[in-house]
């Protein structure tokens, strides 16, 4: 087993429109699309996509139809371990229904209340080396955190901000600026994750669409890099987690920091072409052709 991902498993719906609809007008619908989604699916669908062996812990799902069509995408495809996904009669399956414009801004509702996780346990990571956990999870998030460290697992993260929260010390924090922006008014990203650094001193990196992100190392050093030019977006569902699953396929593959994070910037940029959180797929060699013929500028700048 390559990696365990540990989070949210729920079903998107994706509708896409030109534009929002004012109160009370219409909007003909351009496309329309349901999916498996969440922080523990979209990593394990690339993944396994890319040859890992990927097995997913999570929320219980429903005995309802959300649950069982959660279930029945993901037996479909090879290298994802679901024999640990369990359905109750007393629990609702989170949802999303997303609203995406045709240049690609979104707004979502859904139900995503009274969610019960599994806890992780030593027989979901004793043959794996590498965590994927979401932080969105509390105590749960946390002792999935402890419990992979205590078994020498490079963890990775995404959106983990608080110094006193411990799953802040992942080995990589993926933080989004949009993110940042929306729960801490007033403050300036890249001076939090500056911040976060001096207590964390793991790798940082703070993602900003299409606008230039930041990474901070191990050693402190920072760096900022501008992602590649998508042209044609229709959807940014996903977009951190299809980012967050090319930084993984390089760390599995034990690339240098620069290759991953422009493997990661190729694999989001891209996957936003499509409807979907992992709406976008392609083969490792695509991704890398992409790249060799629109890098000329694309890498790490130390700042």
């Amino acid at each position: 087993m390559d990696l365990v991902t540990y989070g949210t498993l729920c079903q998107d719906n994706i509708i896409q429109v030109n534009k929002f609809p004012i109160k009370g007008d219409y909007e003909p619908i351009l496309h329309d699309s349901t999916s498996v989604a969440g922080e523990a699916v979209t990593p394990a669908l690339f993944l396994s996509k890319w040859g890992k062996q990927v097995r997913i812990i999570g929320n219980i799902l429903g005995k309802d139809p959300e649950g069982d069509f959660v279930i029945r995408e993901l037996a479909k495809r090879p290298g994802i371990d679901c024999s640990y996904f369990v359905q109750s009669d007393s629990i609702r399956t989170p949802y999303a229904r997303i609203l995406a414009e045709k240049d690609g801004d979104r707004t979502i509702i859904g139900y995503f209340d009274h969610m019960e996780m599994l806890p992780l346990r030593e027989e979901h990571i004793k043959d794996c080396m590498f965590l994927s956990i979401d932080e969105y999870h509390g105590q749960d998030s946390i002792n999935a955190f402890r419990k992979g460290k205590e078994n020498g697992m490079t963890v990775i993260t995404a959106d983990a901000v608080n110094e006193e929260n411990p799953v802040s010390f992942s080995d990589v924090n993926i933080i989004s600026s949009f993110y940042l922006q929306c729960n801490y008014k007033d403050i300036d990203p890249v001076e939090k994750i500056r911040s976060l650094h001096k207590t964390t001193k793991n790798i940082i990196i703070l993602t900003d669409g299409a606008d230039k992100l930041h990474v901070i190392d191990r050693e402190a050093n920072c760096y900022e890099m501008n992602p590649f030019k998508i042209e044609n977006v229709v959807d940014t569902t996903g977009a951190g987690d299809s980012f967050k699953s090319g930084l993984m396929l390089g760390l599995i593959n034990q690339w240098d920091l620069e290759k991953c994070i422009v493997f990661a910037s190729a694999v989001a940029g891209l996957n936003c072409t499509k409807p979907g959180a992992a709406g976008n797929i392609l083969e490792v060699e695509e991704y890398l052709d992409f790249i060799k013929k629109n890098d000329s500028k694309i890498g790490l700048k130390k700042i």
